[in-house]
């Protein structure tokens, strides 16, 4: 899921701006009406369905058992921001390779604990 937002957030000849919900919702947060409902609503359908990912990361013994969803959620989520930022605004050529290795941190704090397999 990860990797597939990368790509995203990269843009391509569909998205040559980036991701247009990441686009949509820094023009529209301070303005109030049926735009920002909408992203609103979008993006916490979205949050909600990485806290179910990790949810089912847990039960299948992905992840420790104590952990926080909405912390993974928020943390997942400021990834792909900061990843959209230092690619479409700073053009920084490292934003992958430093985005996959935030990636990695942040699953390897979700590992934590579990038993060497």
């Amino acid at each position: 899921m990860f990797e597939g937002w990368l790509t995203w957030v990269e843009g391509s000849a569909d998205t040559p701006g980036g991701c247009p919900f990441i686009v949509a919702c820094t023009e529209y947060d301070d303005r109030p009406g049926p735009i920002r409902s909408l992203l609103d609503r979008y993006l916490g359908e979205f949050m909600a369905g990485l806290r179910r990912s990790a949810s089912l990361a847990v039960d299948a013994g992905h992840f420790h058992a104590d952990l926080d969803l909405d912390q993974f959620a928020y943390d997942f989520y400021a990834l792909v921001l900061a990843h959209h930022h230092f690619s479409r605004f700073h053009r920084d050529r490292a934003v992958t390779d430093r985005s996959r290795a935030s990636f990695e941190r942040l699953l390897a704090d979700c590992r934590r604990s579990l038993p060497s397999s």
